[in-house]
């Protein structure tokens, strides 16, 4: 059940986060596709065919490019390219049935002269619901939805008038005018009709109907509204987690705290807890000076925050418990432990063990905040005064996989753990040295959050081990490795890549848009994070360390029983949408044709 919906996700967020053409490229397809409708039509009735051209540009082009200019004159916060695109959208509808008209394909297929004519007018009524509904949902408009639609529609009527060819008295142009609107108001009817059908599942389950979320959805992938939470905030439910921190002084100060928060840094752009990870650090900066490392805890997306604000019910706790801890000479070792295909490069820092688990180069996605918690227990129990269990979240395949309770991952996961504790290194004193490049110049399109890079090198037995954290939702395998290989080469002999699953990235590539993907700028990016590493290097030195495991109590988060009523719901949603929706169409369709028949 989860993966399919997963891939289901997947396949939309792809379309949300594909990038649309900008408005220039917009405006020469709408001119250069009007044009090309005309010269189809020409051909077709043995015309005049740069006459034909220039006479299609002027109707099917200028209309479109008028209605959107005015749209955008209407709400200014609407992007060029978004009404551009629509207009493209529309002109194709329009431009499709005007060839069918005036090219007279459609009398040629047995429809009468009228009956065709009504066809060219039945499009534009459907590209009247196309703005409507755009506007409804797409763009967050009410009250000025219907003026939207019914912009381009009324332009296309008035242009076709204006065409003297046309030759049309007054009282044919007020009732193909009124053909139009009496068409257009048909499929309103439907669309209205369609929107009370899906909206009552969801009015009923949680309050809110299916088009408001999906219209506040979209508010905040495109605009970051930050609407969105408090719809998530009225169905979301408190649940009690943790926060693990390991801090670091050198010469008396703070100089860096690895921060372990069991929650899940989603669900996308700046929603909820998705920016999470660079929110604690900037505090963090802020009130000590220090960096901040923020790593992926155990938690699956039923542990999203419904908003950014639950973040501080973690600052709370973690600035107290930083004012009381003791601080003592940092001693420790560092190993691997491994278990099948799992495995995890631990440090243990005075007794504090910071484990994270990977599978890589397999996918390492989500661990379940019950597998983390027995996990560490069973860290416990093997010895550990107290264990941190992070999940790198460093293998991103374009498989969709989390590991719960009875999942054979999770047990390799623990063993893993286990052989760690099993073979530990000799204790002695450890130095660590840190570095940050923000990586502003790759940003959310390189699958880079706002926290860029952090490096953590740490030298004990002369030996030296890197952790290296991109604020990212997972790294590609071959990247990892290229990373890997590079920083070895300068003196570091074990690493490990983390990312912190970050899903402010995900408004860019949808889902899955991992740090070196993309391959333009995976050499230099690869240059500047053996730079970070060398700073590190550079930055050694004896440190002093304390850690503690917090209860954070009363999180909201969209849990376990939401997020299936919300999967069950939509899939209910969807199966009628499939019927209904098509015969919906075609009634409608029959309906104002009927209609523009008898008037």
């Amino acid at each position: 059940m989860f993966s399919e919906s997963a891939d289901k996700a997947v396949g939309l967020t792809r379309v949300l986060g594909g990038s649309l053409p900008p408005s220039r490229v917009s405006f020469v397809s709408i001119i250069i596709a009007s044009f090309f409708f005309g010269i189809a039509t020409s051909a077709l009735t043995q015309g005049d065919i740069s006459y034909g051209g220039v006479r299609a540009v002027f109707l099917i082009a200028v209309p479109a490019l008028l209605g959107a200019a005015a749209c955008i004159s209407l709400k200014r916060k609407i992007r060029y390219k978004q009404i551009m695109f629509l207009a493209l959208i529309s002109s194709l509808l329009y431009g499709l049935f005007y060839t069918l008209h005036f090219g007279g394909i459609a009398v040629r297929l047995g429809v009468d002269y009228e009956t065709s004519f009504h066809f060219l007018l039945l499009a534009n009524a459907l590209v009247f619901a196309l703005w409507y509904v755009t506007a409804r949902i797409v763009f967050n408009l009410k009250y000025s939805s219907m003026l939207f639609g019914l912009m381009t529609p009324t332009l296309n009527v008035m242009f076709l008038l204006a065409d003297k060819s046309m030759a049309v008295g007054s009282a044919e142009s007020i009732s193909m005018l009124t053909k139009l609107y009496f068409a257009s108001l048909i499929f309103l009817a439907a669309i209205y009709g369609l929107f009370w059908l899906i909206n009552a599942p969801m009015k009923r389950n949680f309050g809110v109907s299916l088009t408001e979320a999906a219209s506040l959805f979209l508010a905040q992938w495109f605009e970051a509204s930050p609407k969105l939470e408090a719809m998530f905030d009225e169905v979301g439910e408190s649940v009690n987690t943790l926060l693990g921190v390991l801090a670091f002084k050198a010469n008396g100060k703070l100089k860096a705290v690895f921060l372990v928060p069991h929650v899940h840094f989603g669900p996308f752009g700046s929603l909820g807890g998705s920016e999470f990870p660079v929110l604690f650090a900037e505090e963090v900066k802020r009130r000590t000076g220090a960096h901040a490392f923020v790593f992926h805890g155990c938690a699956t997306h039923d542990f999203n925050p419904v908003a950014k604000d639950e973040i501080e019910k973690f600052n709370e706790k973690l600035f107290k418990a930083l004012e009381s801890m003791q601080f003592e000479k940092a001693k420790g070792w560092f190993a691997v432990g491994k278990s099948n295909t799992s495995k995890s490069p631990a440090v243990m820092v005075n007794g504090i063990l910071f484990a994270p688990l990977t599978r890589a180069p397999r996918t390492t996605e989500d661990v379940d905040f019950s597998v983390g918690l027995a996990i560490r227990n069973y860290a416990l129990a093997k010895g550990a005064k107290e264990a941190l269990i992070l999940d790198a979240h460093n293998a991103e395949t374009g498989e969709i996989m989390r590991v719960e309770s009875g999942n054979p991952i999770a047990f390799e996961y623990m063993e893993a753990v286990g052989d760690v504790l099993s073979n530990a290194g000799k204790e002695s004193r450890l130095k660590m040295g840190i570095s940050h490049d923000p990586l502003n110049e790759f940003g959310l399109r390189a699958g880079i959050g706002r926290g860029g890079l952090k490096v953590a090198v740490f030298e004990a037995n002369k030996k030296r081990f890197a952790y290296i954290l991109f604020d990212a939702n997972g790294a590609t395998p071959d990247f990892r490795r290229e990373v890997m290989d590079a920083v070895r080469e300068i003196g570091i002999d074990a690493c490990e890549i983390l990312t912190t699953d970050t899903h402010s990235v995900n408004k860019v590539g949808g889902v899955i848009n991992p740090v070196g993907g993309r391959r333009e700028n995976r050499k230099e990016l690869i240059t500047r994070t053996v730079r970070a590493v060398q700073k590190a290097i550079e930055d050694l030195e004896d440190v002093e360390a304390a850690g503690s495991l917090l209860p954070i109590e009363g999180v909201k988060v969209f849990g376990v029983a939401q997020s299936s009523e919300l999967l069950g719901t939509i899939n209910s949603i969807v199966a009628i949408v499939r019927i209904i929706a098509p015969i919906m169409l075609i009634c409608a369709t029959a309906a104002a044709l009927w209609v523009m028949a008898r008037i």
